[in-house]
């Protein structure tokens, strides 16, 4: 099996050379949610693989959140994040708890 994709975003299915699907985009998504509520791009160094599951260490993303992230914005960035595929949320899942911290990401009016 062949694959594509930058290191940094790639699901750990696909790091491990096994069948891949939607929800390794999820994981790709989630990524990039790291890289929002932390304010830092993934690389070699910051949000390392762990081995090994190839998964990134959560409690290193918690300690880099930015301290005004929303707490469900955090929590939907890592369970995007899971190991096994079939416990990652689905796309209408995302977009329905997105909905509920909306409020939470919405800058102040300026008078």
């Amino acid at each position: 099996m062949s694959y594509c994709g930058t290191d940094g975003y790639m699901s750990p299915e696909i790091l491990m050379g096994e069948e891949f699907g939607l929800p390794s985009d999820i994981f790709s998504l989630g990524v990039i949610f790291v890289e929002i509520l932390t304010r830092t791009l993934v690389d070699g160094d910051t949000f390392a693989r762990q081995l090994p599951s190839f998964g990134l260490d959560h409690d290193e993303v918690k300690e880099a959140a930015s301290a005004h992230c929303p707490p469900s914005f955090l929590a939907l960035a890592l369970s995007c994040l899971a190991i096994d595929p079939a416990a990652r949320p689905t796309i209408r899942t995302i977009l329905d708890r997105s909905e509920e911290h909306t409020s939470e990401l919405q800058s102040p009016r300026l008078s």
